[in-house]
């Protein structure tokens, strides 16, 4: 990250932190939306470990506080500025065993990042559904995807091609193609378990 990271704020900065990497698209969010979320997660959290790609945050600070509809900044933190509420267009879902935390792309026609919240006692654990990771080939074999291409005046049009191609353009990740997995939460929990489960989270730590 440059520095240029200064001038977004904090509900920017969270995103980027929770649905962090090349993030793959999906064309909703998994499971039942919740209306807010959980009790028994609201509290005030630290970054476990310092973000190996954002240099304000300090490990162990004091990073945000979890509420009913929001996760917010703590005053006087690093992580100071507006709170991350949730919307149409942040959600907050559980799935089976797990919740999920997803963003909806302003641009690309239904399009989701969706990270994976698995929560334990006084620790929630975020894994963004990355498609630069190895697993990446396994979301076509799991999932049926659309390819997306932007147009001269901004929007995205959906065209046919190959998954050779799919994979290619997701390997360039190059900002004038796009491509949409069809969300299937029992093939996501199976990507989590077997893959995703095994790469390293983003680990808030609960001390209050």
């Amino acid at each position: 990250m440059t520095t240029g990271m200064k001038t977004m704020n904090s509900a920017t900065i969270l995103l980027l932190l929770i649905l962090c990497g090349c993030a793959a698209h999906f064309d909703r969010y998994p499971g039942e939306k919740l209306s807010s979320i959980p009790a028994e997660l609201h509290g005030e959290y630290y970054f476990h470990e310092k973000p190996s790609f954002l240099y304000m945050f300090k490990k162990d600070s004091a990073a945000v506080r979890i509420m009913a509809d929001r996760i917010m900044p703590i005053p006087g933190s690093k992580a100071g500025g507006d709170p991350l509420i949730l919307s149409d267009t942040v959600v907050f879902s559980r799935f089976g065993k797990y919740y999920a935390l997803s963003n909806r792309d302003e641009n690309i026609p239904n399009a989701w990042t969706v990270s994976v919240v698995k929560a334990d006692k006084n620790n929630l654990y975020f894994y963004s559904i990355d498609h630069s990771k190895k697993y990446s080939e396994k979301l076509f074999t799991l999932f049926v995807s659309e390819a997306y291409v932007r147009q001269t005046d901004g929007s995205y049009k959906r065209v046919v091609v190959p998954n050779e191609v799919k994979m290619r353009n997701l390997k360039h990740s190059s900002s004038d193609t796009s491509v949409v997995f069809k969300m299937g939460e029992a093939s996501l929990n199976f990507l989590f378990e077997k893959y995703v489960s095994k790469e390293k989270p983003l680990h808030l730590r609960r001390v209050k």
